[in-house]
């Protein structure tokens, strides 16, 4: 366990002392603030171009006029909001207060000769816009709780028969609408994406670091010193430990800062007065950042150590950079099949297919994890991919390391997979 700790120190050291390691990390936090912060920034444009329309209101007959229009006004047609305000003026003026534009309609609301009420509606062209559209079936019904008080009908009576009807709304098949809306399913969409997205890039990066370290070590017979020291398999263990908690010191500010990013945008447009809801809809971000950050530690810790002690074992056959890539193609073959899994299951999470995948170990980190994201996982479905996965872990670390021992100790040979498991004597060396 010492040689593993120092190795894995050594490792970890090597890597994140980098200049290209630490300026990777700072730009890529960059990134993720900016991106975390499009939500506000896209609420905000969207408030900027988004009109106004103030009608001032003059109630010279006391029947609390606003407070019984804004159920029938708030935003017209063309997406405009309309803001009703008691006036501090007096009718005369109301022509001059438009066209000096310091509203946009004024609405007087008195009552004529019989003791019924009467509307005058004032705009800038006289014509019946939108907002005048509103505004009058707003009127119309005022008017009519109006005359049913002057009948003899209590306010509470009338309030009782306008209150507003049960209504659902329910697909062909019988079922009810879905209570998430089409915004807040495509932002867990997206959170999702991006997850698979992180997770193929960060194991196929830290993987390929695993790779190369070992064929430049005996490319360049560093390794016939550290074989010295330690056994083949003190070396796999610790390279594999030091490159994942690399890997780590990158990805967990850049999930911590992702997550606390997103957790925060409501109270962010909260300060600026943004309401964020207008874009993603009502999605809590700090629940949804958090399920994504578990999730993708826990898929990311297991699935590299598995992908890593294969690299790690494939690599060590190898002689010459210039061979890497073609002694890796397989292993990138399950890799692309789980990431480009993860685009077809993630929009239907709990068809068939997306549970197979998201279960299979060689998938299940790119699939599974934005899975948790947009849908309720099943209890046993995710106890069923992890324990699979740290099985499928446990065996390719026993794979990978008879291959490395083999590939180490036949030093400067090319063995075929056919001489690895074939070769007992080598197999039963120590070092």
């Amino acid at each position: 366990m010492n040689r593993i700790l120092l190795i894995a120190r050594r490792e970890w050291k090597e890597r994140v002392r980098q200049r290209s390691f630490r300026v990777a990390t700072l730009i890529n936090l960059v990134v993720i603030l900016i991106a975390a912060s499009v939500p506000t920034v896209i609420a905000y444009f969207q408030d900027d171009t988004t009109g106004s329309t103030t009608v001032a209101v003059i109630d010279e007959a006391g029947v609390n006029a606003i407070e019984q229009l804004t159920p029938y006004v708030s935003i017209d047609t063309s997406g405009d909001s309309i803001e009703l305000r008691a006036a501090d003026f007096a009718a005369s003026e109301a022509n001059q207060r438009v066209e000096s534009g310091d509203v946009d309609a004024v609405l007087t609301v008195r009552r004529d000769a019989d003791e019924q009420l009467a509307f005058e509606y004032v705009n800038e062209d006289g014509e019946f816009d939108a907002t005048a559209r509103l505004v009058i079936s707003g009127l119309a019904a005022l008017s009519f709780s109006d005359r049913l008080i002057q009948a003899g009908v209590t306010e509470e009576q009338i309030a009782s028969a306008s209150a507003a009807p049960s209504f659902t709304i329910a697909a062909s098949s019988g079922d009810t609408a879905e209570s998430d809306s089409d915004e807040i399913v495509g932002t867990k969409l997206a959170i999702a994406f991006i997850s698979a997205i992180i997770m193929f890039m960060a194991i196929q990066l830290y993987g390929t670091w695993i790779a190369q370290g070992v064929v430049e070590e005996k490319a360049n017979r560093i390794m016939e010193i550290m074989i010295n020291a330690a056994t083949p398999r003190d070396l796999l263990a610790g390279k594999v430990i030091g490159i994942g908690l690399a890997g780590l010191s990158q990805l967990i500010p850049m999930l911590l800062v992702g997550g606390l990013a997103f957790g925060l945008q409501p109270r962010i447009g909260r300060a600026f007065d943004v309401d964020t809801a207008s874009v993603f809809g009502n999605i809590d971000f700090r629940a949804v950042g958090l399920t994504a950050v578990g999730g993708f530690l826990i898929y990311f810790a297991v699935g590299f150590i598995l992908y890593a002690s294969l690299y790690a074992g494939v690599a060590s056959m190898l002689s010459r950079q210039e061979d890497l890539n073609s002694a890796v193609g397989p292993l990138m073959i399950f890799m692309m099949v789980g990431y480009i899994s993860a685009f077809l299951v993630l929009p239907v999470p709990d068809s068939l297919f997306a549970r197979i995948v998201s279960i299979f170990p060689l998938t299940s980190p790119f699939t599974m994890a934005g899975r948790m994201v947009v849908t309720d996982v099943p209890a046993w479905e995710l106890a069923l991919s992890i324990g699979l996965l740290i099985l499928a872990a446990i065996l390719g670390v026993l794979i990978a390391s008879r291959i490395y021992r083999i590939g180490v100790l036949m030093y400067g040979q090319k063995p075929s997979f056919r001489e690895v498991f074939r070769n007992r004597k080598l197999l039963g060396t120590s070092r």
